[in-house]
């Protein structure tokens, strides 16, 4: 896995910008570029002074401030791999190339951008920690991963997935009411590693039933339930940052 990801966040106001162009790498960043929305410097200027200006919202919690301050620059770093990719790869090479190819080549160009162009401006550690947090919240864990893998576990989550398409109920209100079941537990001592574990299946049957019935690509589709989540879950700071916590002790494999 690559160490830095596009956020569900950046990733559909992309989709939905990029529609205008009709889905048209080329013609997105032409456009961009005609805007001079991707030139390098004033990206990177961006990324120094955008937080600081979040950063006086009065109406929003100190975590909620950083983590829009990380969002923030998480988009810049997506409009900062369409300059690099064009000056590197140029678009129209870029774009001759197979869908896979050119995900692999993005992601990875993302992840390289991050590390060498966005980090160096970014001072405060606290944005940082945010970005790093963010970057496991919206990767399924390695265990899960190969416990969902075996045989048996798979059996059983099958059941559920095509139950739950058999049912007709949205996918994005049973994840939310999976939600509600999951926080409604309180027992006593509590363990809030279950509970983490427990969001982040639910988390990956959604994107199983999304693969399943609308043919969509299952790692985008676990990022876009777990920001889903995010809303509901983050009233208990604990079980993200356990959520957190179980990606960093079991990080995805490249």
């Amino acid at each position: 896995m690559v160490k830095h990801i596009i956020t569900p966040n950046t990733f559909t106001k992309r989709t939905r910008q990029m529609a205008i162009e009709n889905g048209d790498y080329k013609e997105w960043v032409t456009n961009l570029q005609s805007h001079k929305h991707i030139n390098i410097i004033r990206l990177l200027k961006r990324v120094e002074r955008g937080p600081k200006r979040i950063a006086r919202f009065k109406n929003l919690s100190p975590r909620e401030i950083t983590r829009r301050e990380a969002l923030f620059i998480n988009r810049q770093a997506a409009y900062l791999t369409d300059a690099y990719i064009d000056v590197e790869i140029g678009v129209e090479k870029y774009q001759s190339m197979s869908q896979r190819t050119k995900s692999t080549i993005w992601s990875k160009s993302f992840s390289e951008v991050m590390d060498k162009l966005v980090l160096p401006k970014v001072k405060t550690q606290a944005v940082k920690n945010m970005l790093d947090s963010m970057d496991l919240y919206f990767a399924l864990p390695e265990n899960i991963h190969r416990k969902r893998g075996s045989k048996a576990t798979w059996s059983k989550i099958e059941k559920i997935r095509n139950k739950i398409i058999a049912s007709g109920i949205d996918p994005k209100q049973n994840l939310l009411n999976t939600m509600d079941k999951i926080l409604s537990k309180r027992k006593p001592g509590e363990n809030y590693k279950v509970k983490a574990m427990d969001v982040c299946i639910a988390a990956s049957i959604y994107a199983d039933i999304l693969k399943k019935t609308q043919g969509k690509r299952w790692t985008p589709s676990y990022r876009e339930a777990m920001e889903i989540v995010y809303s509901k879950i983050s009233v208990d700071e604990k079980l993200v940052d356990t959520i957190v916590d179980l990606s960093k002790a079991n990080p995805q494999k490249p």
